[in-house]
């Protein structure tokens, strides 16, 4: 199972689908869920889903075998503010 961090329109997450028992997508921009949703279902892809959530507050109740991070520490939108080692020691808690 793999976790990739700011899936942003899904096309990464998409194309993993073929590599991965399970994708999940986090990305904070509801609009940008709605474009991997669409795209998984152009594709038929059934093993993928996509959470509109913060990352840094939320709680994933999985672990992951590989996480990508497509986000980073700060956006420009100011939706993602915190320094890279803390962004990094979260990122390693969903695989530990």
């Amino acid at each position: 199972m793999v976790l990739i961090l700011g899936s942003n329109s899904g096309f990464m997450a998409n194309y993993l689908t073929d590599y991965y028992n399970e994708v999940v997508g986090i990305e904070i921009n509801p609009f940008l869920i709605k474009m991997g949703e669409t795209v998984a279902k152009y594709f038929d892809n059934k093993n993928i889903s996509f959470v509109n959530a913060d990352f840094i507050t939320y709680n994933f109740d999985k672990k992951f075998d590989a996480v990508f991070s497509l986000s980073n520490h700060f956006t420009i939108d100011g939706n993602l503010n915190m320094n890279f080692e803390a962004y990094i020691k979260k990122a390693l808690q969903c695989n530990e």
